[in-house]
């Protein structure tokens, strides 16, 4: 706190109200410039994966069955990494579904991964998807593909590469999603 020792002028506690509102104003300035910087951050560990071969990995599926990534190397593949918590997630997985159905026989692959490893048979049977739901249950995949936020969709091209990582799932990205597979399925 500031005094007259100190130089200040103090009239009647107006020092006092000064110095709190600068210390509100720098605190809202600073989580100001911290939240605008986080979705760079938070998208950086997936974008790094395009251009190279994607992690391989084997997880169980709601029907019980293991499914390993490599074993699909000659269709395009799309993972979306999703929870039941979160609503942005429930768009993805609705527009994944369409997707598949529409394009199962050009040889698209969907797969959801539960990242939170329980709830992937609930999502699966209240939705009627046309696709696997993968259980991520000790979160391996999810830390190997580094996931930031949710939902993350991951499109695989025919040779293993990853082509395009999509953070979230708002505006245009169900229109984004099905430019980029439409393009990889004609390739």
């Amino acid at each position: 706190m500031l005094t007259k020792a100190d130089g200040a002028m103090v009239l009647k506690g107006q020092t006092t109200r000064r110095a709190a509102t600068i210390r509100t104003l720098l605190r809202r300035s600073l989580i100001a410039t911290v939240c605008a910087s986080l979705p760079v951050a938070l998208s950086a560990g997936t974008a790094e994966l395009i251009g190279v071969t994607a992690p391989d990995f084997a997880l169980p599926s709601t029907t019980g069955k293991n499914l390993r990534l490599s074993e699909y190397r000659s269709d395009v593949v799309v993972l979306n990494f999703w929870a039941e918590w979160c609503g942005k997630c429930n768009d993805a997985v609705q527009t994944l579904d369409t997707l598949s159905r529409q394009h199962q026989a050009d040889g698209l692959r969907v797969f959801a991964v539960d990242v939170d490893g329980e709830h992937g048979a609930h999502l699966a049977a209240k939705a009627g998807l046309s696709y696997p739901v993968l259980l991520d249950i000790r979160s391996e995949v999810s830390k190997t593909y580094d996931l930031k936020r949710l939902p993350v969709t991951v499109l695989i091209d025919r040779e293993g590469t990853v082509r395009f990582v999509q953070n979230g799932f708002k505006g245009e990205a169900e229109r984004q999603l099905r430019a980029e597979v439409t393009a990889l399925l004609s390739e």
